[in-house]
């Protein structure tokens, strides 16, 4: 009778908590709901689909709030993946990927345990920035690390505290990392040093980890800089450079130690007109490119990437007959931004090269060895073309 009693009064709570599941599904559908017409609105308006400051701002409040016993850091767990799928959504892409970046916290391992056996140990590398759910860096260095039958794989990490995120790779002994937006110049106070370039550009995208002493490099510029000049010089060229973040800063760098002719527009004047301060240039408020007849326009944007591939950072009229127009964007290879140059006459170059040229500049930091870039740019080109 005991027994029997025991069993009834947990079918009782076991069917209350059927019920209160039902009700966390059906409101967390509700939220997703609302964040996909949130989405469309953003869309609609050219918004960046990330808010990092938003997202702080709920789990922030949602700590304050909490009472327990759950704990703050499963909160922090849970609503991150609530927050991920929110994006997918949004950007319309399947949610189990970054739902699976989220959980798996090493989301990149089901592609690259096939390289190495599972009982054994490996180091570990990544790239880290927000969001990264579909970057190709993982596809990229995982398949050098097998080129060389190296004992390494690399992941993704979409950290919201970076502060928190930089003691992790010494803590963790994670030996290298590749840092993407929005990360690359805020990343620079955490660090323990930073290369000459790195400190004149003001960005890092490589950091290497020396037995915990953290060091931070720029190779956007030479992956710019090598890529570029496989089909023209730089020196004595006017270049528009559009755009002023993290990536820019290393362009605007290679333009300048190339002794190019530098001009930037942005879509904030007063970032633009810093960077170009910095880098002998000359700012042009993006409603007057029209006085200008560059000979090179380079999208230092992620504008035009995908999914929002129907979009350019400027307009066609900034094109005149002939020239050449470079993207840094390289999914899709042919960008809307390339597209309209290549209406007008401009020898147009996707961001394949830069991608695969920077990657094998951080490699070879790593590693010491050069990868096989013009195999991997082809292996790229087939990944996104689903070759």
């Amino acid at each position: 009778m005991k027994n029997k009693s025991i069993d009834e009064k947990i079918k009782v709570l076991r069917k209350t908590i059927d019920g209160i599941d039902e009700s966390i599904l059906d409101l967390i559908n509700q939220r997703l709901l609302f964040g996909k017409n949130i989405g469309e609105i953003k869309k609609k308006s050219g918004s960046e689909i990330l808010d990092i400051a938003r997202e702080k701002e709920i789990l922030d409040r949602l700590a304050k709030k909490n009472s327990g016993p759950l704990s703050n850091d499963v909160i922090f767990h849970v609503f991150k993946i609530i927050m991920a799928a929110s994006r997918d959504i949004q950007t319309e892409y399947p949610v189990y990927e970054s739902m699976n970046n989220h959980i798996d916290g090493l989301g990149c391992l089901d592609y690259s345990r096939q390289f190495f056996d599972e009982k054994s140990t490996f180091d570990i590398f990544g790239v880290m920035g927000n969001p990264v759910v579909h970057s190709l860096s993982p596809f990229m260095h995982n398949f050098a690390f097998n080129f060389f039958s190296l004992n390494s794989v690399y992941t993704r990490f979409e950290p919201l505290n970076l502060k928190y995120a930089v003691s992790g790779i010494r803590e963790l002994g994670i030996k290298g990392v590749s840092v993407t937006i929005p990360y690359k110049e805020s990343i620079i106070k955490y660090l323990d040093t930073v290369s000459e370039s790195a400190e004149k550009i003001g960005a890092v995208n490589t950091i290497v980890n020396r037995n915990g002493f953290l060091e931070g490099h720029n190779t956007d510029w030479k992956g710019f800089v090598r890529a570029l000049e496989k089909h023209t010089k730089i020196k004595d060229k006017n270049i528009l450079l559009i755009g002023a973040g993290g990536a820019a800063r290393g362009i605007a760098y290679g333009i300048n130690i190339k002794e190019g002719q530098l001009f930037i527009t942005n879509r904030t004047d007063e970032k633009g007109r810093v960077l170009a301060k910095e880098f002998s240039g000359e700012f042009v408020n993006i409603h007057e490119l029209g006085k200008l007849e560059p000979e090179i326009i380079v999208n230092a944007t992620s504008v035009g990437m995908y999914p929002y591939t129907e979009v350019s950072p400027v307009d066609e009229s900034v094109f005149k007959s002939g020239g050449l127009a470079f993207d840094i964007v390289y999914n899709p290879v042919e960008t809307r931004f390339l597209q309209l140059a290549k209406k007008k006459g401009f020898k147009t170059v996707s961001g394949i090269s830069m991608f695969v040229y920077q990657g094998e500049e951080q490699f070879k930091i790593w590693t010491g060895k050069e990868f096989p870039a013009q195999l991997l740019k082809e292996k790229i080109f087939e990944k996104i073309y689903n070759i």
